[in-house]
Protein backbone atom coordinates (compact mmCIF):
# COMPACT_ATOMS: atom_id res chain seq x y z
CA UNK A 1 0.00 0.00 0.00
CA UNK A 2 1.46 3.33 -1.03
CA UNK A 3 1.26 6.62 0.81
CA UNK A 4 -1.03 7.87 -1.98
CA UNK A 5 -3.48 5.05 -1.27
CA UNK A 6 -3.19 5.72 2.46
CA UNK A 7 -3.78 9.43 1.89
CA UNK A 8 -7.04 8.59 0.06
CA UNK A 9 -8.05 6.52 3.09
CA UNK A 10 -7.22 9.37 5.48
CA UNK A 11 -9.19 11.89 3.43
CA UNK A 12 -12.22 9.60 3.26
CA UNK A 13 -12.23 8.53 6.91
CA UNK A 14 -10.32 11.11 8.91
CA UNK A 15 -8.06 8.28 10.07
CA UNK A 16 -4.83 8.63 12.02
CA UNK A 17 -1.91 10.15 10.15
CA UNK A 18 1.19 7.94 10.69
CA UNK A 19 4.26 9.55 12.24
CA UNK A 20 6.45 11.07 9.53
CA UNK A 21 3.78 10.51 6.86
CA UNK A 22 4.99 12.25 3.68
CA UNK A 23 1.56 12.69 2.11
CA UNK A 24 0.55 11.29 -1.27
CA UNK A 25 3.69 9.63 -2.66
CA UNK A 26 4.55 6.24 -4.13
CA UNK A 27 6.53 5.36 -1.01
CA UNK A 28 5.25 2.38 0.97
CA UNK A 29 3.14 3.47 3.93
CA UNK A 30 4.84 2.79 7.28
CA UNK A 31 4.38 3.55 10.97
CA UNK A 32 0.90 2.03 11.00
CA UNK A 33 -0.71 -0.17 13.60
CA UNK A 34 -2.59 -3.41 13.05
CA UNK A 35 -5.81 -1.51 13.87
CA UNK A 36 -4.92 1.06 11.17
CA UNK A 37 -4.31 -1.72 8.65
CA UNK A 38 -7.60 -3.44 9.48
CA UNK A 39 -9.49 -0.12 9.20
CA UNK A 40 -7.88 0.46 5.78
CA UNK A 41 -9.03 -2.99 4.62
CA UNK A 42 -12.61 -2.34 5.80
CA UNK A 43 -12.61 1.03 4.00
CA UNK A 44 -11.15 -0.44 0.82
CA UNK A 45 -13.81 -3.19 0.83
CA UNK A 46 -16.66 -0.66 0.45
CA UNK A 47 -17.43 1.47 -2.60
CA UNK A 48 -17.70 5.26 -2.20
CA UNK A 49 -21.51 4.91 -2.29
CA UNK A 50 -21.33 2.67 0.80
CA UNK A 51 -22.17 -0.58 -0.97
CA UNK A 52 -19.85 -3.59 -0.67
CA UNK A 53 -17.36 -4.14 -3.48
CA UNK A 54 -17.31 -7.42 -5.41
CA UNK A 55 -14.13 -8.22 -3.50
CA UNK A 56 -13.18 -7.81 0.13
CA UNK A 57 -9.72 -6.69 1.18
CA UNK A 58 -7.77 -8.01 4.15
CA UNK A 59 -4.29 -8.75 5.38
CA UNK A 60 -3.01 -12.07 4.07
CA UNK A 61 -2.15 -14.97 6.32
CA UNK A 62 1.52 -15.88 6.54
CA UNK A 63 0.98 -18.85 4.18
CA UNK A 64 -0.97 -16.74 1.65
CA UNK A 65 1.71 -14.05 1.70
CA UNK A 66 4.48 -16.60 1.16
CA UNK A 67 2.70 -18.31 -1.73
CA UNK A 68 2.04 -14.96 -3.43
CA UNK A 69 5.63 -13.79 -2.85
CA UNK A 70 7.06 -16.97 -4.36
CA UNK A 71 4.92 -16.53 -7.45
CA UNK A 72 4.01 -19.29 -9.88
CA UNK A 73 7.61 -20.54 -9.98
CA UNK A 74 7.62 -21.12 -6.22
CA UNK A 75 11.11 -19.62 -5.81
CA UNK A 76 12.56 -17.95 -2.73
CA UNK A 77 13.00 -14.65 -4.58
CA UNK A 78 10.86 -13.04 -7.32
CA UNK A 79 13.66 -13.49 -9.87
CA UNK A 80 14.66 -17.04 -8.91
CA UNK A 81 16.10 -19.30 -6.22
CA UNK A 82 19.21 -17.27 -5.30
CA UNK A 83 19.78 -13.73 -4.06
CA UNK A 84 21.23 -11.47 -6.77
CA UNK A 85 23.89 -8.90 -5.94
CA UNK A 86 22.06 -5.97 -7.57
CA UNK A 87 19.44 -6.20 -4.83
CA UNK A 88 21.88 -5.01 -2.13
CA UNK A 89 21.64 -1.52 -3.60
CA UNK A 90 17.90 -1.75 -4.09
CA UNK A 91 16.21 -1.92 -0.73
CA UNK A 92 17.93 -4.52 1.42
CA UNK A 93 20.05 -2.78 4.00
CA UNK A 94 19.72 0.40 1.97
CA UNK A 95 17.39 3.32 1.51
CA UNK A 96 13.64 3.21 1.17
CA UNK A 97 12.56 3.32 -2.49
CA UNK A 98 9.29 4.12 -4.19
CA UNK A 99 7.00 1.13 -4.75
CA UNK A 100 7.73 -0.68 -8.05
CA UNK A 101 11.12 1.04 -8.49
CA UNK A 102 12.84 -2.12 -9.72
CA UNK A 103 11.27 -3.90 -12.71
CA UNK A 104 13.36 -7.06 -12.25
CA UNK A 105 11.90 -7.35 -8.75
CA UNK A 106 8.50 -8.36 -10.18
CA UNK A 107 7.43 -11.96 -9.74
CA UNK A 108 5.40 -14.03 -12.23
CA UNK A 109 2.12 -12.77 -10.75
CA UNK A 110 3.09 -9.12 -11.09
CA UNK A 111 3.90 -8.45 -7.43
CA UNK A 112 6.72 -6.05 -6.59
CA UNK A 113 8.79 -5.39 -3.47
CA UNK A 114 8.24 -8.64 -1.59
CA UNK A 115 11.95 -8.89 -0.81
CA UNK A 116 12.79 -5.33 0.14
CA UNK A 117 11.69 -1.86 1.13
CA UNK A 118 9.42 -2.72 4.09
CA UNK A 119 8.37 -5.93 5.77
CA UNK A 120 4.63 -6.54 5.62
CA UNK A 121 2.07 -7.31 8.29
CA UNK A 122 0.10 -10.53 8.02
CA UNK A 123 -3.01 -11.62 9.89
CA UNK A 124 -1.11 -14.55 11.41
CA UNK A 125 -0.21 -14.45 15.07
CA UNK A 126 2.50 -16.56 16.64
CA UNK A 127 3.66 -15.13 19.96
CA UNK A 128 2.90 -11.77 18.35
CA UNK A 129 2.23 -10.42 14.86
CA UNK A 130 3.93 -12.18 11.97
CA UNK A 131 5.66 -9.97 9.38
CA UNK A 132 7.04 -11.25 6.09
CA UNK A 133 9.51 -10.10 3.48
CA UNK A 134 12.72 -8.17 3.55
CA UNK A 135 13.17 -4.51 4.40
CA UNK A 136 15.76 -1.78 4.41
CA UNK A 137 16.79 -3.21 7.80
CA UNK A 138 17.17 -6.90 6.85
CA UNK A 139 20.17 -8.73 5.48
CA UNK A 140 20.07 -10.71 2.25
CA UNK A 141 19.98 -13.95 4.29
CA UNK A 142 16.77 -12.75 6.01
CA UNK A 143 14.97 -11.40 2.94
CA UNK A 144 13.55 -14.46 1.15
CA UNK A 145 9.90 -15.47 0.94
CA UNK A 146 10.28 -18.41 3.31
CA UNK A 147 12.15 -16.62 6.10
CA UNK A 148 10.40 -16.60 9.46
CA UNK A 149 11.07 -13.32 11.23
CA UNK A 150 10.66 -12.88 14.98
CA UNK A 151 7.07 -12.03 15.82
CA UNK A 152 6.33 -8.37 16.54
CA UNK A 153 4.70 -7.64 19.86
CA UNK A 154 1.27 -6.00 19.46
CA UNK A 155 1.80 -2.29 19.85
CA UNK A 156 5.30 -2.42 18.35
CA UNK A 157 4.16 -2.88 14.74
CA UNK A 158 4.17 0.87 13.99
CA UNK A 159 7.72 0.86 12.64
CA UNK A 160 9.68 2.64 9.91
CA UNK A 161 10.44 -0.79 8.41
CA UNK A 162 6.95 -2.36 8.46
CA UNK A 163 4.11 -1.66 6.04
CA UNK A 164 1.34 -3.74 4.53
CA UNK A 165 0.15 -5.52 1.43
CA UNK A 166 -3.54 -6.27 1.16
CA UNK A 167 -5.16 -9.20 -0.62
CA UNK A 168 -8.48 -9.07 -2.45
CA UNK A 169 -10.91 -11.99 -2.20
CA UNK A 170 -14.21 -12.49 -3.97
CA UNK A 171 -17.17 -12.04 -1.68
CA UNK A 172 -19.22 -15.17 -1.16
Amino acid sequence: VTCTEWNDFLQATGGRRPQGFPGPTDDPVRMITLADAEAFCRWRSVRPDGKPRVVTFRLPTEDEWERAARGPAGTEFPWGPLFEDWRDDAAIGGELKRVRSFRSDQNGWGLFDVVGNVQELTSTRREGLVVKGGSIATSRARSGAGVQHPAVKPGDEASPTIGLRVFAFERR
